[in-house]
């Protein structure tokens, strides 16, 4: 992927981030859909799975790809809503965003 701040994947391709808010087979079913989607349009997507399974492991996988600044979106489900407002503005920021699975009514 690349990370000239095109927002493309290196190979033209614009580049999305999916974030879980743990790493579990449950998640299973929504990356193949990211795969599938990332096919049907033309686009690449980094599925994310919060293998730290807490709210450190999750901020450092956002702040990760808001460094890399070659993103046009992320999706999150959030893990601690209530504490993750300020890393959740600071990406909206930057970027469209959308929470799934678990909202952010604060940000």
């Amino acid at each position: 992927c690349g990370g000239d701040g095109s927002g493309d994947s290196g190979d033209g391709k614009a580049k999305f981030a999916f974030v879980t808010n743990v790493a579990d087979p449950f998640w299973s079913h929504a990356q193949a859909g990211c795969i599938a989607a990332a096919k049907d349009f033309d686009v690449a997507v980094d599925f994310e799975m919060n293998s730290a399974g807490d709210v450190a492991g999750q901020n450092k996988i956002v702040e990760n790809i808001l460094s890399k600044g070659d993103y046009k979106g992320i999706a999150i489900s959030c893990l601690n809503p209530a504490n993750q407002t300020d890393i959740i503005n600071e990406a909206a920021a930057k970027m469209p965003l959308i929470c799934h699975d678990s909202d952010a009514p604060d940000s």
